[in-house]
């Protein structure tokens, strides 16, 4: 009597598969989108473009040398560098017309040369969020390491600089002996410089495999979090044929045959059960083949995704056990389905979560099948590490469906 009544509702829903398939393709869609937003590619590897103003009050040998570090390598792909006529920046910044000022006051040679403190000026454009900042981050490292240099040169640096405070032209003699103190000074580093005691080796991999992995593992990411919180909502749709037969006086012809109450119930816990557990199948076949999603464990992940779905059966069924109506428990079930989806990690990743609700997660079965095929499909995880995972979920299946069973049994035989 089961299976009769399991493949009639079967049918019938092969029949018209529309609301399935649009609650599979949600899921699908929406992972593609936040895919295609946040996933790795060549064409996100695209540097930012920081436009910086400069104001050198200075033009000396030092502000000249500081202005070139932006003209080479990727700084150079990165800075937008323009000069101004001193006392136009402030307008232009005023407008917002780049993402920072910097102005270099007269003397900064002078000072530098000296070792005497000296000041950068840098306007940042509160308009922007990054490009300031990192313009910021980057005229201090620089200015950092100027500091550094002229203290670490600060003999020959010092002889340069009496010999232009003279304004007369250096003796061959001086030359040579702030040459030799420059020639022992790259002497003295190279213990430290070379060879380096840090060496980088370049490899090269195969092109795009190192963006493929990556890009399926943020969609096995995506993928589980949207298709969790889509199970519930397909759960959702199946379990309101209990209250739609009732409503078409379909149960109570059925109820006139042989059929007892306890097994017309079991047969559509069970129909609920696999139709679900058909859809996630389907969804997680497409995400393979469309987002290389690798499931390199297929009948573990099966197993798991089976008693993923029999606990979010329990969920469903046990609300429309309890609700007196249809129209109750679709006005109950989206705020479960929500409150447990954001609880579990289905809409918004925990850890960007407060404390609070990260502790009160684990009251989610969301959060189990989340965690779980994450582990699966991410870090290839056993059972062995999927020990606690597994118990809460039969706990919950076994808890949550007999509940629903003995509540559903109790109205068929009204």
């Amino acid at each position: 009597m089961i299976w009769t009544l399991l493949t009639k509702d079967l049918l019938r829903r092969w029949r018209n598969p529309g609301g399935i398939l649009i609650l599979i393709l949600i899921p699908l869609l929406a992972t593609l989108m936040l895919g295609s937003i946040f996933g790795p590619g060549k064409e996100k590897n695209i540097k930012p473009r920081i436009s910086l103003l400069v104001e050198d009050h200075d033009n000396s040998m030092a502000s000249q040398f500081l202005l070139g570090a932006f003209s080479r390598g990727e700084m150079a792909q990165m800075f937008q560098v323009e000069n101004i006529a001193a006392g136009t920046g402030r307008q232009r910044m005023d407008k917002g017309d780049a993402s920072a000022l910097l102005i270099i006051p007269a003397g900064f040679g002078d000072s530098l040369l000296a070792q005497k403190p000296s000041t950068l000026t840098l306007v940042k454009n509160p308009s922007q969020a990054f490009a300031p900042k990192i313009a910021e981050e980057t005229i201090l490292l620089l200015a950092e390491a100027g500091g550094r240099l002229v203290h670490i040169a600060s003999e020959p640096i010092g002889r340069i600089h009496a010999s232009m405070q003279q304004s007369t032209a250096m003796p061959e003699s001086q030359i040579g002996e702030i040459s030799i103190g420059f020639s022992r000074l790259i002497n003295k580093g190279k213990g430290f410089f070379s060879p380096p005691l840090i060496k980088v080796v370049s490899d090269t991999t195969a092109a795009g495999s190192a963006n493929a992995l990556t890009s399926s593992i943020l969609f096995a990411y995506l993928l589980a979090g949207m298709s969790m919180m889509m199970l519930l909502f397909t759960l959702d749709t199946l379990a309101r044929d209990i209250f739609r037969e009732r409503e078409n006086r379909t149960w109570f012809r059925i109820m006139t045959t042989p059929v007892t109450a306890n097994t017309y119930v079991s047969a559509k816990l069970l129909f609920i059960l696999l139709t679900g557990l058909i859809s996630q199948i389907l969804l997680w076949a497409v995400g393979a083949i469309v987002f290389s999603i690798p499931v390199t464990q297929p009948l573990f992940f099966l197993l798991f995704l089976t008693l993923c779905t029999a606990t979010l059966t329990g969920v469903i069924a046990l609300v429309y056990a309890l609700a007196r109506t249809r129209t109750q428990a679709s006005a109950i079930l989206p705020a479960v389905i929500i409150v447990f989806s954001m609880l579990g990690g289905a809409m918004v990743p925990l850890n960007t979560l407060p404390a609070a609700i990260r502790s009160a997660a684990q009251f989610s079965p969301v959060y189990w099948c989340i965690d779980g095929l994450q582990n699966i499909l991410i870090e290839t995880a056993t059972l062995s590490k999927l020990t606690t995972h597994f118990a809460v979920l039969i706990l919950l299946t076994l808890g949550l469906n007999s509940l629903a069973f003995f509540f559903f049994a109790r109205k068929a035989q009204q």
